[in-house]
């Protein structure tokens, strides 16, 4: 499943939004695609910036991932 929460702005609105969705994962509050989306307490985070610059654009991630106990379908493809 992905979900996500796209806005386009300026660096300000942009900081604004990022705020926001820090608190809203601190508060356990974060909705995206109408899907309540939390951190777990009892799980060891992975949790990285990346920065990567290319011809035509740039982008800096915020990634933070988890082993969840959602059962793999036999033969199924894992992407990062």
């Amino acid at each position: 499943m992905k979900l996500a929460n796209e806005n386009f702005g300026s660096k300000k609105e942009c900081l604004d939004f990022l705020y926001d969705v820090i608190n809203q994962i601190g508060g356990d509050s974060l909705v995206l695609d109408n899907q309540d989306v939390a951190i777990p307490e009892d799980k060891d985070l992975e949790y990285k910036v990346k920065y990567t610059e290319e011809p035509g654009e740039t982008k800096l991630t915020i990634k933070v991932k988890w082993v969840n106990d959602i059962p793999v379908p036999e033969g199924a493809v894992m992407e990062d």
